[in-house]
Formats: C-alpha cells, structure tokens, sequence
C-alpha cells in the first residue's frame, strides 16, 4: 500500500514528486529526498486501517485527524417487477413453443390462428366420418401435415391434428392461469424482481 503523506496539516495524499517551500524554493524527487519533504511540510501520515471495501469505507477526520471507518450503505433493492412485465414473461413463453408427438410446434400468435382453423377443419372432418389414420381428411389428394418449429413435415390424421390443437390450447391455458396467480402475488406485496425466474412458473401441484 503505496505510503501517504500530509503537507502541513492538511489531508492525507500521495506524495508529489515535487513542490515548492515557503521560500519558494524547489524541492525534487521527494520520495526520496527527505530534507525536501520537510522544507515543503510534508509529513507521513497514519497507515489507512484494514477495512473491507465490499462493505465499508475510510475517511480522514480533519477535527480528530484519524481515520475513521464507516460502514458503506446498504445496495438499492432491485426494481420490482410490474403487471406488464409478468403479461411479457407470459407471452414470451407460450411462443417458446409446444412439444407435441415428439416434435416442438411453433405457439406464436399467428400459430394459435392456424391451429384454431385447423382444429375447426378437423372438427368438420370428424363429424363427416372422418376415422384414424386417415391422412387425407383435409384434402382427398394429398396426406395431411403440420410443419413442426424444425420445419419438418408430421403426417397427422383428423383426431390427432385435433389433438396438437387442444395441446398448445392447454399450454396457454395453464400459463395464463400462472401468470394470474405472479400478478395476484405483486398486487398482494409480494417482492417479485426477476419474473423470468423458473421456479416461479412451475405449475401448482396437485392437492
């Protein structure tokens, strides 16, 4: 710890290199040159005491003329989570995806439109007798697919593509119901300030 000095009574600081006395003369390498220090007022000042930076901090008195430790404040909590922020976590996760068969199929928006429709074909396939493992229910000329999020083609019949539907419908379902209860927690008080934390969208277990 580099050696700190005070200049006629004033603060503890690092040691120039040079200075000027009283009668202005000039005085050079005063580390190592000890009548210079004396002629301009320098004098070594106390060693700074151990003190643990992470948590406290040193300051010179001038009245006592000693250091005194202080103990830092404690860090700001962290912001709170808001409402929007659980919606976002929300939706954020029900695009991550359904699996499915195996396979991960696609959740965003814009999937939910296109499961909906369909489901609302494979309904209309079912009820016209439609039976299992038939894969031409949709059009009579061609085998029915659904491209997973790895772009690959999944033969499904009417009542299984029903099924890909009431799957990721279920998956929202129950991540809306989460998401209601984080809401509830941060209305109720709760310091909730990572609402992308895992644990905190584990489905409720069975009573």
């Amino acid at each position: 710890m580099d050696v700190l000095y005070r200049r006629n009574g004033g603060a503890p600081a690092p040691l120039p290199f040079d200075a000027f006395d009283a009668r202005n003369d000039h005085w050079t390498n005063l580390a190592e040159n000890a009548e210079g220090r004396a002629a301009c007022g320098f004098v070594e000042a106390p060693p700074l005491p151990a003190f643990d930076p992470g948590a406290e901090a040193v300051r010179w008195d001038e009245a006592g003329e000693v250091w005194v430790v202080e103990a830092l404040p404690p860090p700001p909590a962290p912001p709170l989570a808001s409402l929007g922020d659980v919606e976002a976590e929300r939706d954020r996760r029900i695009a991550l995806g359904v699996p499915y068969l195996g396979h991960l199929f696609q959740t965003r928006p814009q999937d939910f439109d296109n499961l909906r429709d369909m489901a609302s074909t494979a309904i209309a396939a079912i009820m016209a007798g439609a039976q299992p493992d038939d894969l031409r229910w949709a059009d009579p000329s061609v085998d029915f697919t659904w491209i997973d999020a790895a772009n690959v083609l999944v033969p499904m019949d009417a009542p299984t593509a029903l099924r890909l539907h009431a799957t990721a419908a279920a998956m929202r379902g129950k991540l809306f119901l989460v998401a209601r209860a984080i809401k509830n927690a941060l209305l109720g008080g709760a310091p909730i300030p990572d609402v992308a934390d895992d644990a905190l969208w584990a489905p409720p277990s069975a009573a």
